[in-house]
């Protein structure tokens, strides 16, 4: 190998070099030379670059989220990779689509979720390791609420037309709903 510049120190026999290695195994060795002889010592070190694993972390839904919603927004983050290819969103085992941005590596999805328990997993993986992180996350269908508010129940009246009126949530449309009168169906508004 090449010769490396070094420093002695002939008041406490010590000598000091900074020296540059290459990935893998590198040999330094010693020599000191005199009239008298010479002595060798050799040693053998290995270089390893740096390489960082993923970290990931995911920041919304926070893990057990209750959604009375199918749509949930994801946000999450991964350190030390390359590009998108290295990052896979899953829910329920499924691969999603998602946005990566690389500068920041901040990971958003649209999440849509299945009636029941949910299981959101974020992967990040390069040539030094993988990390994932899990989140679950529920849905619950809203089930629809339904008040009269007139008549009252046990009302007794004298005239034949009623004033009908009354409530209704968990419904996005008049569609979802359907009034009778003796099994028969009537016409609203909503």
């Amino acid at each position: 190998g090449a010769s490396q510049g070094f420093t002695y120190n002939s008041n406490s026999r010590t000598f000091n070099a900074t020296m540059n290695l290459r990935e893998g195994t590198n040999t330094i060795v010693v020599t000191a030379n005199t009239n008298c002889g010479s002595d060798s010592k050799t040693v053998s070190v290995v270089y390893t670059k740096s390489c960082p694993t993923p970290v990931v972390t995911i920041t919304s839904p926070r893990n057990g989220l209750n959604s009375t919603s199918t749509s949930v927004s994801f946000t999450g983050r991964i350190t030390n990779l390359q590009n998108s290819s290295q990052v896979v969103l899953k829910l329920n085992g499924a691969s999603v689509n998602k946005s990566y941005n690389q500068t920041t590596g901040i990971v958003t999805a649209t999440l849509n979720l299945q009636q029941g328990g949910n299981t959101i997993e974020l992967i990040g993986t390069n040539t030094c390791g993988t990390d994932a992180k899990t989140v679950s996350a529920s849905y619950k269908c809203p089930l629809p609420t339904v008040n009269i508010a007139s008549p009252n129940q046990g009302m007794r009246y004298t005239n034949a037309t009623v004033n009908f009126e009354g409530f209704v949530s968990g419904v996005s449309s008049q569609n979802q709903i359907s009034v009778t009168l003796n099994g028969s169906p009537i016409s609203f508004r909503y």
